[in-house]
């Protein structure tokens, strides 16, 4: 039946994470628990309380870096690679807006008014299915305050013949449309798990909008809309900052503030605003390379009544090889392109294990292989890389089961490829590559599968 297919698709996939979920995984949680939000604003998982550090990868459900500007669905070797380094980097949590937001595009999941595109979701129950067997929660967010190629609220509106995007907030047709929308999400049964998304523990949040400005009776509305679809998820606020308005409202658990740049000043007034209403507070947003992050942190972490923060934002390595590339200055890679973004990764690493509770931050271990993407006649060689790698090694051999000479030692990172072999064999066709790679702490992983040289 379809309900076992997903059940045995689910148990492959969670076969081939487990290794990196029981090492990267930055605390025990149980993923069949709920998040809960207690009487004094402090989230709970169990009998435990939960607070977590992690990333904001907003283009697991549609991507615009692949080609650059180019509005595709992302691979799953690229939507694995990002959430597999955001856990060996300690995340528990990911926020991911095209998991949420995808109206008004022709890959979108409501492409055009009422019509529903079920293909678009199968990157985003891809998603689910690895953040859930990483030990990684989500908060998705449903719309859009800015005209982004993922959709927004001007979306609705348009879609109603209406010029004033504001209306989206007040329109008793628009806001029946965007309750149709989101019930078509919730409802939505994730084609790897089987499970329906109202009911996955894996979402812990849904989020009202992305950095919108919305009256207090309409998050009041929503915010009870969700809850009664959803009544075991949370509701976080989506408004661009603290409505002390809003603070009141019975099913709203979290609110947020987007840093650029950082204010260790405000986290701290914030989080008191929230705590003092028994509501948790997350730092939704901030530039991983924006004013004072280590002082930022060290203001989290010191403060009770902030349950988490997600940096802005992680790329995975691209598919052929090097990483995807992003326009923007807070664009982060791992272990580091640049020595300011390696030290900015060291930090986040260290946070968000200490986040979890962790005295000491885990180095993560490369668990998995690259792929050999590359191997010509020039002797220039190149892969795909691997999560958590540092360095790699590169070897060749004259046939397929070796011998096998180490040419590269580690002597190559992912932004280095594609890197040439000091003496290719003049014969292409009896010449094989294979690589691997290096952790932080020096710990090699798997070599990859043997790939033959090309003319």
């Amino acid at each position: 039946t379809a309900s076992k297919m997903a059940v045995s698709l689910v148990v492959v996939l969670v076969i081939g994470v487990t290794a990196a979920a029981q090492t990267l995984s930055p605390a025990s949680q149980n993923m069949s628990d709920f998040v809960t939000r207690g009487p004094d604003g402090t989230l709970v998982i169990g009998n435990e309380s939960f607070r977590f550090a992690g990333a904001n990868i907003y283009w697991l459900g549609l991507d615009e870096n692949v080609p650059p500007h180019t509005v595709a669905y992302p691979t799953n070797f690229r939507i694995r690679d990002a959430l597999e380094t955001a856990a060996g980097m300690g995340a528990r949590v990911v926020r991911c807006h095209t998991c949420g937001i995808s109206m008004g595009n022709p890959l979108s999941f409501e492409p055009t008014l009422n019509s529903f595109n079920q293909t678009a979701m199968r990157p985003v129950d891809f998603a689910i299915a690895q953040a859930r067997a990483l030990g990684i929660r989500l908060i998705v967010p449903l719309v859009d305050n800015w005209r982004y190629y993922h959709g927004g609220k001007h979306v609705f509106t348009s879609w109603r013949g209406i010029a004033d995007e504001m209306r989206f907030f007040t329109d008793a047709q628009v806001i029946a449309d965007f309750k149709t929308y989101v019930q078509h999400v919730l409802e939505h049964v994730n084609s790897v798990t089987g499970v329906a998304l109202k009911d996955d523990p894996t979402i812990m949040a849904w989020e009202t909008g992305n950095e919108i400005k919305p009256p207090t009776a309409w998050t009041k509305d929503i915010a009870a809309w969700i809850k009664a679809q959803a009544p075991r998820q949370l509701v976080l606020d989506g408004t661009n900052g603290i409505n002390k308005e809003a603070l009141a409202l019975a099913d709203v658990d979290m609110y947020s503030q987007h840093f650029y740049p950082v204010n260790s000043d405000l986290v701290k007034a914030d989080a008191a605003l929230t705590r003092a209403a028994g509501k948790a507070y997350v730092a939704g947003e901030f530039g991983w390379g924006n004013g004072d992050v280590s002082g930022f942190l060290d203001t989290v972490q010191r403060h009770a009544g902030v349950a988490g923060d997600l940096y802005w934002s992680l790329f995975p390595h691209a598919d052929d090889h090097g990483f995807v590339p992003h326009g923007d200055k807070h664009t982060l890679h791992w272990p580091g392109d640049t020595p300011a973004m390696a030290a900015a990764a060291t930090l986040l690493t260290s946070h968000a294990w200490a986040m979890a509770g962790a005295a000491t931050p885990k180095v993560a271990p490369v668990s998995s292989s690259p792929s050999i993407t590359l191997a010509n006649a020039s002797g220039f060689v190149a892969w795909r890389g691997t999560a958590m790698a540092a360095l790699y090694d590169v070897r060749r051999a004259s046939a397929q089961e070796g011998p096998w000479t180490t040419f590269c030692s580690a002597c190559a990172t992912d932004d280095d490829t594609p890197i040439r072999d000091p003496n290719p064999p003049p014969q292409p066709q009896s010449t094989w590559y294979s690589a691997r790679g290096i952790a932080k702490d020096g710990q090699p992983g798997p070599w990859s599968v043997p790939t033959q040289r090309r003319n």
